[in-house]
């Protein structure tokens, strides 16, 4: 009787860890739906050009992709755009790498200064916020399909000192001004004040309202709705996402509740501070964040949906760098830039001076969810040669 009961306990134990151990796989295989990979960068600051881990970047910031699939990159200390393919390779698209300067003129002899911002229009012609680091000048350049370098705008100093920049179907740049003014630049260079305080009399602060009665603090990451003209901000201080109608009107998005990292209702949602910010054709944004200190700092992708739903994509504590299932394995730096690309989720990680991307693993994982691209069953060119830059060690070597 007793060894019957130890054995009926033993299959429940048996019962249970099996339960248990399905649970667990399903859990894993919701949490791992999503794969962060590698498309270029050697890890370190440069300005070679090449595939995968033999290019390098001077300091990544803003990202923007054609309706191609090659991706547009801010290389800030490299005084250029670069252009990086959906095969990871490299290649400079617009300035003298090194040489500082403001001519406009044939693409081929045009010169930039810091590069900070990078979008474009649906034509494909590339818009770019450049910064001089000794005066703080600042101008918008367009650069169009035909390879013409002209400047749109000029903005003196740095209470005009701009980050992110987007551009909608007319051509009109928008942008925000010290942190705290949102302002749209026409094809003419005539700028308008949408929200938020003015410069230089700037001010700071977290308040929803019209025209200059809403308040931000230090927003950064910007993306267009161009159907609409809403425009969506990164308030990174804030914590929160602010949306900006075209009459001035604004109201949070999601977040706005302190920092933290809260997922669910867009009103109850919390955020880290924020940096690059994206929005796909379905409406859903995705903002990159950063909160806490090394080495419990945490480095994360957030989804929103167009309906305010909040849910982590990728990341996770600590911040680092490795490739693999998005929540579970793979670690990221801060996302300054993020941008979709033919469905997938590229990103600037500034930390590993890398661009990188989010996809689906397989046709069937979280199909419900944010409808990414599959993963390449193929490694692409990046990842091939980030592969063969590794060494292996002699057979016998300690």
């Amino acid at each position: 009787m007793q060894m019957t009961q130890d054995r009926k306990r033993i299959g429940l134990r048996h019962l249970f860890a099996s339960a248990a151990a399905l649970l667990g796989a399903g859990l894993a295989d919701a949490q791992d739906a999503h794969a962060v990979k590698f498309l270029a960068g050697s890890g370190a600051l440069g300005s070679a050009d090449g595939t995968g881990a033999a290019a390098s970047f001077g300091g990544l910031m803003q990202i923007a992709s054609s309706s191609t699939g090659d991706v547009y990159v801010a290389d800030i200390r490299n005084y250029v755009v670069r252009k990086v393919t959906q095969a990871g390779v490299v290649t400079t698209f617009a300035g003298t790498k090194g040489v500082a300067g403001d001519t406009d003129g044939p693409l081929a002899t045009a010169t930039f200064r810091a590069v900070y911002g990078v979008a474009l229009d649906p034509s494909n012609n590339v818009y770019v916020y450049q910064r001089n680091l000794d005066d703080g000048e600042g101008r918008i350049r367009k650069i169009s399909t035909s390879g013409t370098v002209s400047t749109i705008v000029v903005l003196a100093d740095y209470t005009n000192t701009l980050q992110h920049i987007a551009v909608d179907r007319d051509g009109n740049v928008y942008a925000v001004r010290a942190g705290a003014e949102l302002i749209r630049i026409s094809p003419a260079g005539v700028i308008t004040p949408i929200a938020g305080a003015p410069a230089p009399a700037t001010a700071y602060g977290f308040v929803n309202g019209t025209g200059a009665a809403a308040l931000f603090m230090t927003a950064q990451g910007i993306a267009l709705d161009s159907d609409t003209g809403d425009v969506f901000l990164a308030d990174a201080l804030n914590f929160a996402v602010r949306k900006v109608t075209s009459a001035g009107v604004v109201t949070t998005f999601a977040g706005g509740n302190g920092p933290g990292t809260t997922d669910g209702a867009a009103g109850t949602a919390q955020f880290g501070q924020l940096h690059g910010l994206t929005r796909d054709a379905a409406g859903n944004l995705f903002v990159g964040e950063s909160s806490g200190t090394p080495p419990n700092a945490t480095c994360r992708i957030r989804r929103i949906t167009a309906t305010g739903t909040v849910s982590t994509l990728s990341g996770r504590m600590p911040c680092g760098y490795a490739d693999g299932a998005a929540l579970t394995t793979a670690k990221q730096g801060s996302a300054v830039g993020l941008t979709v690309t033919q469905g997938r989720v590229d990103f600037a990680d500034s930390d590993a001076q890398r661009i990188r991307f989010v996809c689906r693993v397989s046709p069937t994982a979280n199909a419900a969810g944010p409808g990414l691209a599959i993963c390449p069953v193929t490694k692409t060119s990046g990842e091939k040669a980030v592969k063969k830059s590794v060494v292996k060690p002699k057979a016998g070597a300690k």
